[in-house]
C-alpha cells in the first residue's frame, strides 16, 4: 500500500504528527509512506525510519502559486498513492490530493477542502492535537508518543553545545514594561 500524508503546517504541528506516522506504519506494516511538508518540516522528519520519502513543498517560496500546486499534484499522481491522510485543514492540501487522483482522501469535516475528501472525520476541539490526528485512522491507537530521529550531525552539534553553566542557560529576561 502506498500512503501519503500531506501536512504543510508549522513545525510544532509536524512534530505532533509523528504519532500519526508511527501508527499508520503499525496499521499498515507493509506500506510505503511519503510525507509532504514544508522545508522546515522536512528537516524534522528526514530521518524518520517509518517514512519512505519526505517531500518539501515550499508553498510560500519556489513552489508557490497554482503552478507549484499543479506540479506537486503531477509528481504525486505518478506515485500512484492509495490513501492520503490530510490533517492540514486548508483547501490547497485537499485539492492537491484530488488532482493527484488519490482514490482515498481522508481529512477533517471542517476542512476548507472538504469537497475534495471522500472520507471526512469529525474535527473534535475537545481532543488534544495528537488524539485528533489519530482519529483520522478510524481505529484506537494506544501509542501516542512522539518520535524524533535526529541525524548524527544533529546529535554531535547538541553534544558540543550543551550548556556548561546551567545558571546561564535559562536567564530571566527583564521586560521594560
Amino acid at each position: 500500500m502506498n500512503i501519503l500524508i500531506i501536512h504543510t503546517a508549522f513545525i510544532g504541528d509536524i512534530v505532533l504528527s509523528t504519532a500519526l506516522v508511527k501508527n499508520i506504519k503499525k496499521l499498515y506494516p507493509q506500506s510505503e509512506i511519503t510525507y509532504v511538508t514544508t522545508p522546515a518540516g522536512k528537516a524534522i522528519l528526514s530521518n524518520n525510519p517509518h517514512l519512505k520519502e519526505v517531500i518539501a513543498y515550499d508553498k510560500r517560496g519556489k513552489n508557490k502559486g497554482i503552478k507549484g500546486m499543479l506540479s506537486l499534484a503531477k509528481e504525486l499522481r505518478e506515485n500512484k498513492f492509495d490513501i492520503a491522510y490530510i490533517p492540514h485543514r486548508y483547501l490547497r492540501s485537499s485539492l492537491i490530493c484530488f488532482l493527484a487522483k488519490i482514490p482515498s482522501r481522508i481529512g477533517y469535516d471542517i476542512s476548507e477542502g472538504k469537497l475534495f475528501l471522500n472520507k471526512k472525520v469529525t474535527y473534535r476541539k475537545d481532543l488534544h492535537e495528537v488524539d485528533r490526528l489519530l482519529e483520522l485512522l478510524g481505529t484506537d491507537c494506544d501509542d501516542k508518543k512522539l518520535e524524533l530521529f535526529p541525524s548524527e550531525k544533529d546529535k554531535e552539534y547538541n553534544e558540543n553545545n550543551k550548556c556548561k553553566e546551567p545558571d546561564h542557560c535559562l536567564q530571566k529576561q527583564r521586560k521594560p514594561w
